[in-house]
């Protein structure tokens, strides 16, 4: 691990050819954009960096672009591309929609990563669509603002139920509670989540219905509390996590998993090195691609499981744990004891906050 003030000490040492950062936790905190982010996109972007937001977002490219544009003032001139986890269950859901209409899916766009009784495993829409669909009925528990771009291109195919007897599969994609309308949940207390969201999983058990996840982080910084310490805000892996512990199947995209990753190595990278992949094999990549990130159980532990550098952002998600630290070995004595935490290789590069 090099500790580094910003991306010009790490530009000394090494060339990446894209640079793909996280957004929330790294960009900003979800209330307000951080120091030197937005500086830092601009001097990247003035140094023809291909910078790629590699987000968890369950939300797509033209709705996390205007809610940063509006919300932080960083637009789409400050970065090349955006990933989303999103956009990956559209095209999931899309060859679900495929198979259903034809029996087949001629080229699926992405897998899914199929966490079941402590085990992980690759799963494909056909197959998925297989063993779980017979008439594409899912139950949304999410915001349907941020959601319907996921589902609604695939309508009537797949079909929005409320009616749990009917639902063939779960769509989780934010934490807005079973019923918001009228019984909205806290989405800062773990309590309220568990107690809200049970009596569904229950359900989902009892029938054997899967879970598809669109965004796989547990909690994301959200602002501060009154105390001045960072408020933490319960995401959809949370919910997920909750019914791998009961006993039912997820499916995940985003990160840590694999094939954010691999579809942004195969539609974002340069052909070269898709090449020299190939010629080192064990599926593991050339490291010309830097990720940028706050959580380690995401950010970094996706990231190093294909080989690739990262720089792990300390004013994240992991403010609190890592604050206060004597000197620089403390620092990484305890980003080491995290790293063994959430079972992750170390990451490259240390940075107090995102900045050139």
């Amino acid at each position: 691990m090099q500790f580094v003030q910003g991306f010009r000490e790490i530009f000394e040492g090494v060339k990446y050819d894209t640079i793909a950062c996280d957004i929330y936790g790294v960009l900003h905190d979800g209330l307000e954009a951080y120091p030197y982010s937005k500086d830092a996109l601009t001097e990247l972007k003035l140094r023809d960096e291909q910078v790629i937001l590699l987000s968890n977002s369950t939300r797509l490219q033209d709705k996390l672009d205007a809610a940063m544009s509006v919300k932080f003032g960083i637009t789409t001139q400050h970065y090349s591309e955006l990933l989303s986890s999103g956009l990956l269950t559209k095209y999931f859901l899309k060859d679900l929609s495929e198979y259903l209409k034809t029996g087949k899916v001629e080229k699926a766009a992405c897998h899914a990563t199929v966490r079941f009784k402590g085990k992980e495993q690759r799963m494909d829409p056909e197959e998925f669509a297989a063993t779980y669909l017979k008439q594409g009925k899912f139950f949304l528990a999410g915001d349907p603002d941020w959601q319907e771009p996921l589902y609604m291109p695939c309508a009537p195919t797949l079909e929005r139920v409320h009616d749990w007897d009917q639902m063939e599969f779960v769509l989780l994609g934010s934490i807005r509670g079973l019923f918001p309308e009228t019984k909205p949940v806290n989405p800062f207390s773990a309590e309220d989540v568990r107690a809200d969201y049970k009596p569904l999983l229950d359900k989902c058990l009892e029938k054997n219905i899967p879970m598809i996840c669109a965004n796989p982080d547990v909690f994301a910084p959200n602002g501060v509390d009154e105390n001045g310490n960072i408020r933490l805000l319960i995401c959809p892996g949370f919910v997920g996590q909750m019914y791998e512990e009961m006993g039912g199947q997820v499916l995940y995209f985003g990160k840590p998993f694999r094939s954010i990753y691999e579809y942004l190595i195969e539609h974002k990278a340069r052909k070269p090195l898709i090449e020299e992949a190939e010629k080192i094999g064990n599926g593991t990549f050339p490291k010309r691609i830097v990720c940028v990130g706050d959580n380690i159980a995401t950010d970094v532990k996706g990231a190093t499981e294909l080989g690739l550098d990262v720089v792990l952002i300390l004013g994240g998600v992991h403010w609190e744990e890592l604050k206060g630290y004597k000197d620089e070995e403390d620092l990484k004595t305890r980003v080491k004891q995290l790293c063994k935490k959430h079972n992750s290789k170390e990451p490259t590069y240390l940075m107090p906050l995102l900045r050139y």
